[in-house]
C-alpha cells in the first residue's frame, strides 16, 4: 500500500468514525427526547407506537424505555406487529394513514406554529378522516358510518 492509499483509507476511516460518533449523539439525543415525552405524556399502558426501522428506534435502550412505559413498538418489517406472527402486511394500515394524510393535509398546508398543526391533525382525523372521507377497504363508507352499520347490525 502506497502512502496515498494508506492516507486515502485513514481519510475514510475517520469520516466512518465521525459519521458513528454523530449517530450516536444523535440516538442518546433521541432517547433523551423520547422518554421526557412519554413521561409528559403520561402515555397509559397498552399505546401502540408506530415507527420506521431507523436505527434509533431499534436502539435497545430505546426499546427499553418502551417496555418501561408498557407500550408496544410497531415497526415496518414482516412479523414484527402487535397483532401477528408473521403477516406479510404489517403496519400497512398505518403506512396507508400516514401517507394518505401527507398528501391530504401536510403538503397542502404552510403551518406555523405547532398549535396550528395539532388544530389540524385533530380536525383531519376526527372531522374529515373518521367522519368524511370514504375507505375502500369499508365498502367505500366513512369509519364512522362503517361502525355505526355494525353497532346496527349487532343490535
Amino acid at each position: 500500500m502506497n502512502g496515498v492509499d494508506y492516507s486515502k483509507n485513514k481519510l475514510e476511516e475517520m469520516r466512518r468514525l465521525k459519521r458513528e460518533v454523530a449517530e450516536l449523539k444523535e440516538e442518546r439525543d433521541f432517547l433523551k427526547k423520547a422518554t421526557a415525552y412519554f413521561a409528559k405524556r403520561q402515555v397509559k399502558p397498552g399505546l401502540i407506537l408506530h415507527s420506521d426501522r431507523r436505527v434509533q428506534y431499534r436502539a435497545g435502550e430505546y426499546q427499553q424505555a418502551l417496555i418501561d412505559h408498557k407500550i408496544t413498538p410497531s415497526m415496518s418489517r414482516k412479523g414484527n406487529c402487535w397483532e401477528c406472527v408473521a403477516c406479510p402486511w404489517c403496519n400497512a394500515v398505518m403506512e396507508s394513514f400516514f401517507g394518505r394524510m401527507k398528501v391530504e393535509l401536510i403538503y397542502a398546508e404552510n403551518y406555523k406554529i405547532s398549535a396550528e398543526v395539532y388544530s389540524g391533525l385533530f380536525e383531519y382525523i376526527e372531522v374529515f378522516y373518521n367522519r368524511v372521507r370514504r375507505h375502500s377497504s369499508l365498502g367505500y363508507k366513512s369509519p364512522a358510518q362503517f361502525e355505526e352499520l355494525y353497532h346496527a347490525q349487532c343490535a
